[in-house]
């Protein structure tokens, strides 16, 4: 790898950001590159950029998030390479609309579980609804994360935040079973649950291979909509633990997230209008 994007590599570590934030990085700029490749990018104003951006990505209707994330990729890249910092006034964010999730019911769960013929694609369902984990935070688990004594998981979260969230009885039931029939591979691969492969045991479970691919033929054959993915059982397991009377305080303690109004959006998602009473239901009857 060339020297400038190591540097990149090099700071994202330091600010503590994911495997997943610097592979995003990297891919951006790499791709920035490519496209003026022989060309001097040291000298690009924002107008280039912008054009860049607009070209790629927003004539081809790719969505906000996409969009900023190279935007702020090539940003940082300017910033640590060639000590250019970029104005937002002139290279502008794209603003994200936010949407509520889509959320399973508890049947969708049920049946998730019992079209699935793979002991391991049943447990990391039940890491993700039973316990609210990302897959980033699934894959990466180590049997060491298990507290059976206190029926928790400890979770190493994003920006290296640590925390506890629930591990329910049906999942420890799963475990137990899967790791009595993987227990050597797991004990190889350092403690990996869920390692890569057999002859690279050291390295966790890959987001972008089998699991993913395995978890989205599930999803097609019990004929959900492109719209779920495997975050959705953790947008479930957060709403349905408010429909549960459970307290927002601790769900955000068990989500890992730093602000409580981002945790709010359950109180919305869980909310019963069935027993809510319109004014206009008062007034026309």
């Amino acid at each position: 790898m060339s020297e400038d994007l190591l540097k990149v590599i090099d700071l994202l570590k330091l600010r503590n950001c994911s495997k997943q934030t610097i592979n995003n990085y990297i891919s951006a700029i790499k791709r920035f590159k490519k496209h003026y490749e022989g060309e001097d990018i040291e000298n690009f104003t924002e107008t280039k950029i912008l054009e860049y951006l607009k070209s790629n990505f927003v004539n081809k209707g790719g969505n906000a998030s996409t969009i900023n994330v190279n935007r702020a990729a090539i940003k940082y890249y300017y910033l640590v390479v060639f000590n250019k910092d970029f104005k937002n006034a002139l290279l502008p964010a794209c603003k994200v609309i936010s949407k509520l999730p889509k959320v399973f019911s508890k049947n969708d769960i049920i049946t998730l579980l019992k079209n699935s013929k793979s002991l391991r694609i049943q447990l990391m369902i039940c890491f993700g609804y039973g316990s609210g984990l990302r897959i980033t935070e699934v894959v990466s688990l180590n049997i060491k994360n298990i507290d059976l004594d206190n029926k928790r998981i400890k979770v190493l979260g994003k920006g290296g935040k640590e925390r506890y969230t629930p591990l329910p009885n049906f999942t420890l039931k799963l475990l137990k079973v899967y790791y009595s029939r993987n227990e050597t591979i797991i004990k190889k691969s350092g403690g990996y649950l869920f390692p890569a492969s057999h002859k690279n045991s050291k390295k966790p479970y890959l987001v972008s291979g089998a699991m993913a691919a395995s978890f989205r033929a599930l999803l097609i054959k019990c004929d959900f909509s492109y719209d779920y993915t495997f975050h959705t059982l953790r947008h479930s397991f957060a709403t349905h633990y408010i429909e549960n009377d459970g307290d927002i305080w601790k769900l955000k303690a068990f989500l890992g997230h730093s602000s409580i109004n981002t945790t709010m959006m359950y109180l919305h998602l869980a909310e019963d209008f069935t027993e809510i009473i319109s004014p206009l239901d008062e007034v026309v009857k």
